[in-house]
This record gives C-alpha cells, sequence and structure tokens, in this order.
C-alpha cells in the first residue's frame, strides 16, 4: 500500500503563468463574468472598464467587451446619454446590463436614445438570457424604443421607461421574425410619447405584469395573431378615449391566438365611445368561447368581460 499524503506540504504561495489551472476542454471555458463599468462623464473608452476609478465612456464599447455564455454585468454609473450608435445592439448570451438610475421617471435613470433618423434605440438580436433594467429607452417616432429581430429568449427587462423621454412607434415592436419568447417584462412604464402601441409584438410563453401603460396613442398591449401561453397580470392602463376599435385599447388579443391568461388588469378611461370596452379577445366571434382566459379584470370601479370580434 503506498504512502497517504498526510497533509505535511504547503504551498508557499500560487504564482500566474498565464495559464489556467484546471480540468476539462480548456483555458477558455474555465473564464468567469467579468464585469464592466460605464460612466459618460468621465469615462473613457480607451480604459479597461473593469473598475468603478476607470469606467468605459459608452455602452457599446462595454457590450464589445462581453463574451457570450460567461455573465457578464455591466453597470452604467452616470445617467444621460450612454451610446454613439444607433441602435445599440444586444446579440449575446447571458449578459446583465444595469443602469443604476431606477429608469421608471422622467430624466431620472440611464438614458438610451437613438440619435440618427434609424430611429431604433435598442435592437435585441437573437440575443438570449439578457437582463436590461434601469433605463429611459426610445428615439425617433418612426421607430420602436427596442425591436426584436430573430427569436430572443428569455430577456428579463425591469424597472425601464419606453417612450416618455423620447418619442418611438411602439415601445417594443419587431420585425418580420421577431419573437418575445419566454420574457419576463416588469414594473415598466410605457410613456406618453408612444405613437403607436406599448408592445406590439409575436410573444410565446412570456409574462407581462405590473406595468403601466399611459396615454399610448393606439393599444397598450396589441398581441398579433396565433399567440400562445402568455400571461399578461396587474398592468393598469390609461389612454384617451378615441372611437375607433383600433384605438384605445387596453390589451387586444389576435385571432388564432390561444390559452394566453390576462388576470387582475385595470384601465381607466380607456375603450371608445362606441360601447367597445378596453380589453379585446379576437380568438372567437363569441366570448363565451374565447380561447383565453380573462380573470378579475376591471374597467373603472367594474369588472368586465372583454368586447369579442363581432362587436
Amino acid at each position: 500500500m503506498g504512502l497517504l499524503w498526510r497533509g505535511k506540504h504547503k504551498f508557499s504561495h500560487i504564482e500566474s503563468t498565464g495559464v489556467a489551472i484546471g480540468f476539462g476542454g480548456g483555458a477558455n471555458n474555465l473564464l468567469g463574468g467579468k464585469t464592466y463599468f460605464v460612466n459618460c462623464r468621465s469615462g473613457n473608452d480607451g480604459y479597461p472598464g473593469t473598475n468603478p476609478r476607470e469606467p468605459l465612456a459608452t455602452l457599446e464599447a462595454a457590450e464589445a467587451k462581453c463574451t457570450s455564455y460567461k455573465n457578464d454585468y455591466i453597470f452604467c454609473q452616470e445617467f444621460w446619454a450612454l451610446t454613439t450608435e444607433s441602435p445599440i445592439v444586444f446579440d449575446k448570451v447571458h449578459m446583465h446590463v444595469i443602469g443604476l438610475g431606477n429608469g421608471c421617471f422622467w430624466d431620472n435613470g440611464n438614458d438610451i436614445g437613438a440619435l440618427d433618423s434609424s430611429g431604433i434605440a435598442v435592437l435585441m438580436s437573437g440575443c438570449t438570457n439578457l437582463e436590461l433594467a434601469g433605463f429611459n429607452i426610445g428615439g425617433d417616432a418612426t421607430a420602436d424604443a427596442i425591436s426584436v429581430a430573430g427569436t430572443t429568449y428569455r430577456v428579463h427587462l425591469h424597472d425601464c421607461t419606453l417612450g416618455n423621454n423620447y418619442a418611438c412607434l411602439d415601445g417594443i415592436g419587431e420585425g418580420t421574425e421577431g419573437n418575445m419568447g419566454k420574457w419576463l417584462v416588469e414594473r415598466c412604464l410605457f410613456g406618453q410619447t408612444l405613437v403607436g402601441d406599448g408592445i406590439n409584438c409575436s410573444m410565446l410563453s412570456s409574462v407581462i405584469k405590473d406595468c403601466l401603460f399611459t396615454e399610448i396613442a393606439v393599444k397598450g398591449i396589441d398581441m398579433p395573431a396565433g399567440q400562445s401561453w402568455n400571461k399578461i397580470l396587474g398592468c393598469q392602463f390609461f389612454s384617451p378615449i378615441a372611437s375607433a376599435l383600433d384605438s384605445g385599447w387596453g390589451i387586444t388579443l389576435g385571432a388564432t391566438s390561444f390559452d394566453n391568461i390576462v388576470m387582475g388588469c385595470h384601465a381607466t378611461d380607456s375603450g371608445d365611445s362606441g360601447g367597445n370596452e378596453p380589453y379585446r379577445d379576437n380568438s372567437s366571434a363569441d366570448a363565451a368561447t374565447a380561447l383565453n382566459g380573462w380573470s378579475g379584470n376591471m374597467f373603472g370601479n367594474a369588472f368586465i368581460d372583454p368586447d369579442d370580434s363581432a362587436d
């Protein structure tokens, strides 16, 4: 029997040789996530950005340093304009981008605003497991604050304002291939400078909760046809009364949508004077046979069921 190591041998120090120590598929797989700091007032994109005393100046410089699958963090320390690109593109996997303002009031968070006629402020292109929080986001009245291109899964968007400081078309919109797959959107303000909808994007198994939609020109949430397994929970809608089915609505679920749940939402001064209410379900010509669940939603002080496509 060989001798057992009894702990008599000790290391005096560990010296870095530039080569990772470990097992597996190589040093790259063993690197953990990094943290980058952005300060548009005191930063410089020539700095490393890995400590708050030497921050980067722009958000896109920090995003370019991040690596997929590493759970990198970006902290934006100072508010006002953080980008020089339009739009800022998020296409990494596993990344967190946090604005240290609260992001939910005018001029009280970091601003991501479009800088030219492209209008789009943020483009999410096939990113997965992205957290984006604490920003005022918007651009131009002809384009969306956040545009989704390609299937984009598991985005956590929270404590942001879309379309309040900046005009934009939709708060969250899409191109021909956009998809909010398994998103969580919570505690966001969709504001009065939106000339389109708060959210108009194909959705799958996403949750929209505790958001405020105020004075939006068209609809708070306009779900396209055929969407399923989404939950809209506890949202508040205030929109001016409009005289058309296409305006003034809190929530519209598109034709052939199914197994979506709308629960505990509250609309005030929304809908139009023709007898239409702020919730609309186009999955059936008869509200009694709608393919989606509606529970405990209010219009003013009354609990109401949604209108249907026959109205």
